[in-house]
């Protein structure tokens, strides 16, 4: 499996988060990276100005605020 570009993951994960909460497992599986590079995803898309919402423990998980609107995704090519 060839590694996804990094814009194109984290485009991939808001519009995941913006369908539906889920883990970070999931979404790890999902994109086929660690839990750790969705943890840094999850991070650089906050600094971005996405509102994602994380809970830990049972019952917890991420996903984008309930009032938050879909916004521009701009990343720069390194």
């Amino acid at each position: 499996m060839i590694p996804m570009k990094t814009a194109a993951r984290r485009e991939r994960l808001l519009h995941h988060l913006y369908r539906q909460a889920t883990t970070v497992p999931v979404v790890a599986e999902l994109l086929g990276v660690s839990e750790r590079t969705v943890y840094r995803d999850i991070i650089a898309l906050r600094d971005a100005g996405h509102d994602i919402q994380a809970a830990s423990g049972r019952g917890g998980g991420v996903r984008i605020a309930p009032d938050s609107r879909p916004r521009p995704v701009h990343f720069e090519v390194a």
